[in-house]
């Protein structure tokens, strides 16, 4: 047991573990202890107010939950901005770290401009884009009029149609930036004589890009992947400034059926499912992407 102690913490574990308590408490208080909150609240009939009676359901609300049809669309949803992340995120952002990995003069403050938007507040960044997308004098309709569609007017966050792939663009666009900087770290650690070993050898750039650099990038791409779903997963803030779930359900999504349960309807127990269930369903995802895209086969 000591060995153990002195591997995983120094020469001088107790130290170290008194060091670290401060972290682990408030890491318990307010992540673990919740998530155990959650579950066990999901099994009750429980309004959320201090003192309420509570009574025992079981499995029932998971039951009503996957019964649900409210909750099977706003999955649908969901599965909808991660596909829609993918198409839009991937290129953006892996483009970036390309452009801002290559070293040359200016790449730092490159850096920072599209970073930007990650350290925004989400609440003014999903207002910005409320005013970009008026039907009527944002932005973006008066440059589609502009250029030859005089008619044009659609209203692009309350059409069933467009709205969550309004959304999603904007959700691409906020964490875009840090999501370059995650693959432009993975690139900054591939080795030169690689690519410059390929270049002798007569490889273009899309080949270095297809056979050197991609293949190497796979335990930045495994990061990017569980980072991207889960966070599509537990989206909540900019989707509900910009359409609160609208127009008729078309953006909502599993965190607003949590938020709307909970504290508008005060039906706790089966918003702490829900909560519950999101929360599995983002380790398990990560748990196969984890399986999937291993370390050893770089």
């Amino acid at each position: 047991m000591s060995d153990i102690m002195t591997k995983g913490f120094g020469k001088k574990p107790y130290i170290t573990i008194i060091f670290l308590l401060p972290a682990i408490l408030l890491y318990s208080v307010f992540l673990i202890w919740p998530i155990f909150q959650s579950a066990w609240y999901s099994l009750f009939d429980y309004s959320g107010i201090a003192d309420a009676s509570k009574t025992f359901l079981g499995l029932k609300n998971y039951i009503e939950m996957f019964t649900d049809p409210g909750f099977g669309k706003d999955m649908l949803n969901t599965l909808k901005l991660i596909l829609i992340s993918f198409a839009v995120h991937i290129p953006l952002a892996f483009g970036l770290a390309l452009i801002v990995s290559k070293g040359r003069r200016g790449s730092s403050l490159f850096k920072t401009i599209f970073f930007i938007p990650t350290i925004l507040p989400t609440a003014a960044v999903a207002l910005m884009w409320k005013f970009i997308y008026n039907p009527n004098w944002g932005v973006l309709s008066a440059v589609i009029r502009e250029i030859g569609f005089e008619n044009f007017n659609l209203d692009w966050l309350g059409n069933r149609g467009a709205a969550m792939y309004a959304v999603s663009f904007v959700n691409a666009w906020v964490s875009a930036g840090e999501s370059m900087i995650i693959f432009a770290t993975g690139m900054s650690a591939i080795s030169p004589d690689l690519n410059e070993a390929a270049s002798i050898d007569g490889a273009t750039g899309f080949k270095r890009l297809i056979y050197i650099t991609i293949p190497l990038l796979k335990e930045t791409f495994r990061m990017y992947f569980i980072l991207l779903i889960t966070g599509a997963l537990k989206a909540f803030n900019l989707i509900f400034v910009m359409t609160q779930g609208g127009p008729n359900g078309a953006t909502e999504v599993p965190t607003m059926m949590v938020y709307f349960n909970g504290f508008k309807y005060y039906n706790y127990g089966y918003a702490s499912a829900v909560a519950f269930f999101i929360l599995a369903l983002g380790f398990l995802i990560s748990f196969i992407i984890n399986k999937a895209i291993k370390t050893e086969s770089l």
